[in-house]
């Protein structure tokens, strides 16, 4: 019984799932924004959160579970140097830096011709409190050519909207907060993002891609602490996140 106890602790006190690499995927982090709604001098992905930057934090939600040479990082072009450093700085050198676009989908366009692995998984890089669940989850429910996989919650508070002068209240229950990473795979999403392109049609995430091509998306269970930084007052939530420890590893 003593054995099987200290077993126990042994497994509670071992990184997640310790752990499942996947080998059949690139990680696209997309970085190339001016956060510009962030109001601070320096960039948010370059932020110092508990003494890394919040770009590094996120990489290492997914060095867990992938290859430093399967993960992408598409900066802009005036980011590109520094990003480099910021890697070195961290012994992060395998990893690719990209040059980005004016528009989030040029910058996934870039990133998903750098990629090679048959799946990606495309992820905001002011998000760094994803987790491992989260990630191996993806992998797991990615399983047909033709679809989207991301996670996204239902809102707790009470969501209205305005028109016409008057608010109306939307029910819940028909409400998804979309998260990232959205995992496809690269060539169904390559040629998608080609016709889009071309006909000058944008969208704000990569699942909207695929549910204008009538294919499908599949959503899976979000996680409240996957905070998306934009704002100043984000950095405050998440420090409190790393107080608490609530970041899943």
């Amino acid at each position: 019984m003593q054995k099987l106890k200290k077993y126990l602790k042994y497994q509670e006190k071992r990184p997640y799932m310790q752990r499942r690499k996947i080998n059949d995927a690139n990680v696209i982090i997309v970085a190339a924004g001016a956060s510009a709604r962030f109001g601070r001098k320096t960039k948010k992905i370059f932020f110092l959160l508990d003494k890394k930057p919040v770009i590094i934090h996120t990489i290492e939600k997914f060095k867990k579970f992938f290859a430093d040479s399967d993960i992408i990082i598409v900066v802009a072009e005036e980011d590109m140097l520094k990003m480099r450093r910021t890697l070195d700085k961290f012994s992060l050198n395998e990893i690719r830096v990209v040059k980005g676009g004016e528009k989030r989908c040029f910058s996934v366009f870039n990133g998903l011709k750098e990629a090679a692995k048959r799946r990606v998984f495309i992820h905001d890089g002011a998000r760094p409190f994803l987790s491992g669940e989260t990630i191996l989850s993806l992998s797991r429910s990615l399983l047909k050519k033709n679809e989207c996989v991301a996670p996204a919650y239902k809102p707790s508070e009470t969501v209205r909207i305005i028109k016409k002068g008057k608010y109306e209240i939307l029910d819940r229950q028909n409400i998804f907060l979309m998260q990232t990473p959205q995992a496809c795979f690269r060539d169904v999403y390559l040629k998608i993002l080609e016709k889009r392109i071309a006909e000058n049609k944008f969208f704000t995430d990569d699942a909207e891609y695929f549910i204008n091509e009538n294919m499908k998306l599949k959503i899976i269970d979000g996680d409240k602490n996957n905070i998306k930084i934009t704002f100043g007052m984000d950095i405050k939530t998440a420090e409190e996140i790393i107080k608490k420890g609530d970041s899943c590893s």
